[in-house]
């Protein structure tokens, strides 16, 4: 886990070099192979403050066992997970600084423990327009 983590967050740092933001046009998945099917890529959008999935990692979404790609994350089927991914992506929009976070949920017939990281990216260097995120899912850890 920490090693996907530290990846992201070193190419985050690379790409930014001395601006508070890298922009979403720099990142480029190829150059992080050992995290592809692991990365979720989400549009931000505001007025109102809003979230779609542009690409959800093929790992993840099996994980989940759905593909969320092209979807708006407030009109997902409410899993357990949706709401505090968007208070997790809210802290990182405000805060415009990445943010680790780890959330567990229990399913209708099963337990879920994701982790994640997420990164942000802004194309004009003022709107946050991209988050870039790095999602780890374990389904083991099944609770008694």
């Amino acid at each position: 886990g920490r090693s996907e983590f530290a990846t992201l967050l070193d190419y985050w740092n690379r790409l930014r070099g001395e601006r508070e933001l890298p922009r979403p046009q720099s990142f480029d998945v190829l150059e992080l192979p050992s995290l592809i099917g692991r990365l979720n890529v989400v549009e931000v959008h505001h007025r109102p403050l809003r979230y779609r999935f542009r690409v959800h990692g093929t790992m993840v979404a099996e994980a989940l066992g759905h593909d969320y790609t092209g979807q708006w994350i407030d009109a997902v089927a409410s899993p357990a997970w949706v709401a505090s991914a968007v208070q997790h992506f809210d802290e990182v929009v405000a805060s415009r600084k990445p943010r680790y976070s780890h959330t567990e949920a229990q399913a209708e017939f099963d337990y879920l423990a994701m982790r994640r990281l997420i990164c942000p990216f802004s194309g004009d260097g003022r709107d946050i327009d991209r988050l870039i995120m790095v999602v780890l899912i374990d389904r083991s850890g099944r609770r008694a």
